[in-house]
């Protein structure tokens, strides 16, 4: 038995050794006629695809828990997860938003056609950028929340590796 963490751990490892032998792989399996050989390629190359066999089983291991665990708000880890990525979709939007709102703001805030009043137009924005603070600061904090929920989750998960 293995917490789900560990098996999440694993399989990040095992990607980072996947490509590291898949380097080493295609870097020694040519060699000039004069040169011997690096006697690691077929080692590496075995290594590489039980590794990538093991990672299967692991990515499906994985995925059972997370299809199956309910974490304390009734959601899966699964749909957790999911959740997490669209909060973390909306904090990049409202950031991204919120500085150009503030720059343009900042940078131009008249527009230099005249009116017929002869003076420059001032340009508004239609969203209230304090309000969008507000609204990314709630979202950091879900963001937070959950992100938590499914770290402890996963270190209280057993999972059978076998």
């Amino acid at each position: 038995m293995k917490k789900l963490a560990e098996l999440i751990n694993e399989r990040s490892t095992n990607q980072s050794k996947l490509a590291d032998l898949a380097n080493r792989i295609k870097r020694d399996a040519i060699y000039l006629e004069t040169d011997e050989p690096n006697a690691n390629v077929e080692s590496n190359y075995t290594k590489y695809l039980e590794t990538l066999t093991r990672n299967e089983k692991i990515i499906n291991l994985i995925n059972k828990a997370n299809d199956t665990t309910i974490l304390r708000n009734g959601m899966t880890i699964s749909a957790a997860l999911v959740h997490r990525d669209i909060v973390s979709k909306q904090i990049g939007f409202h950031k991204d938003l919120i500085e150009n709102l503030l720059n343009r703001k900042a940078s131009s805030p008249y527009h230099y056609i005249q009116s017929t009043e002869n003076k420059p137009l001032k340009n508004l924005c239609v969203l209230d950028t304090d309000k969008l603070q507000n609204t990314l600061d709630e979202l950091y904090v879900s963001y937070r929340a959950i992100d938590s929920e499914i770290q402890a989750t996963n270190w209280q998960t057993e999972v059978n590796d076998q």
